[in-house]
């Protein structure tokens, strides 16, 4: 290429049929080689570049286009699964977070049913302690004031039957008693809950059976309280419950045995556990299992008692969602396990 001027050169064999794009081909016989020389001046070249810079620049005018449409659809696209990926994960956290609370709304309604039943199950207690309980003292003081009515000399009579009225007066009493301290139990809105400590509360309960332990050195208290000391729940119902199972230690001991009571606390799943073991005169639960924790139940007809010290001790604990259970064999003793 010299000034702007495409110049090609190509040897000739003579020898040989030349074909120049002519419709008739020449034949050259001469002994000689030739040079063929051929110009293509520049406004020929000029034209045919242009329309081939034209078509290259078409092209690439398309394929840009193109180019940018697709990255421009890509990008967008892209943006779109972003701000769909995006809105998902919100979706998807606001429904975690529905669940969770759907979870948390599901076990405080397990729990208002659970405590329903058991204030039923209290309520129902109550109103046999009520209609049966206080039927019978109800009934002979109706019997005994028809016979005074029927009576000719009434002050006769009044005084031979003073000892029963003053019997069943007496009654009555214990009765109301009985029902108040039921009734603080089921009106559980005014129950104080606070951190117990386990150790500090077992002692304060001991003094009050200071002197039933000074005069019995057959009977001790021992502890372990290493898993655990404190405990959320009401220091006025755990003092009671504590005081009931002591007393009940104490009360139905064996004679000629070394008698305690033990305190230990665990842990069991997630709950803390208090267990309380004596080894007392025990209960046949073949027999009374299913009687242990109701109303005025006795299981040793030798010795005195009221048969309301477990009731309320169950009563109390479940009162605050609290749960206790028992295992026991006569003449080995008896195991609690409340689950706080």
């Amino acid at each position: 290429m010299r000034n702007d001027h495409i110049w090609s050169v190509q040897t000739l064999s003579l020898n040989e049929v030349l074909d120049f794009g002519s419709d008739t081909s020449l034949e050259i016989v001469a002994p000689y080689n030739w040079k063929v020389v051929q110009e293509l001046p520049p406004k020929f070249l000029h034209a045919n570049l242009k329309l081939l810079y034209f078509g290259i620049g078409i092209f690439n005018f398309i394929t840009i286009t193109m180019l940018l449409t697709i990255a421009y659809f890509f990008v967008n696209s892209r943006r779109q699964r972003e701000k769909y990926v995006n809105e998902l994960e919100t979706k998807n956290a606001l429904l975690y977070k529905k669940r969770n609370q759907l979870d948390k709304n599901n076990k405080q309604i397990s729990n208002i049913n659970s405590r329903l039943t058991i204030r039923n199950k209290q309520l129902s207690e109550f109103n046999y302690l009520v209609s049966h309980n206080l039927k019978a003292p109800v009934t002979s003081m109706s019997l005994i004031v028809s016979m005074i009515n029927k009576e000719q000399d009434p002050q006769k009579k009044i005084h031979e039957l003073l000892p029963k009225l003053s019997q069943i007066a007496e009654s009555i009493t214990e009765l109301t008693k009985d029902i108040g301290e039921y009734v603080s139990i089921i009106d559980d809105r005014k129950v104080k809950v606070e951190e117990v400590d386990i150790l500090i509360l077992i002692n304060e309960v001991k003094e009050e059976f200071s002197k039933t332990l000074l005069d019995s050195h057959d009977f001790e208290i021992s502890l372990n309280l290493l898993a655990w000391q404190q405990v959320h729940f009401s220091r006025f119902y755990l003092q009671s419950i504590l005081h009931n199972l002591i007393s009940n230690a104490i009360e139905y001991r064996r004679d000629g045995v070394s008698s305690y009571i033990h305190f230990e606390t665990f842990f069991e799943s997630d709950k803390k556990v208090l267990v309380i073991k004596d080894n007392g005169m025990g209960i046949n639960l073949d027999r009374h299992g299913k009687n242990v924790f109701k109303l005025y139940k006795r299981f040793h007809r030798n010795i005195s008692g009221k048969g309301i010290s477990l009731f309320l001790v169950k009563s109390q604990l479940e009162a605050l969602d609290a749960t206790i259970a028992i295992e026991s064999k006569e003449n080995i003793g008896t195991t609690f396990k409340i689950y706080f």
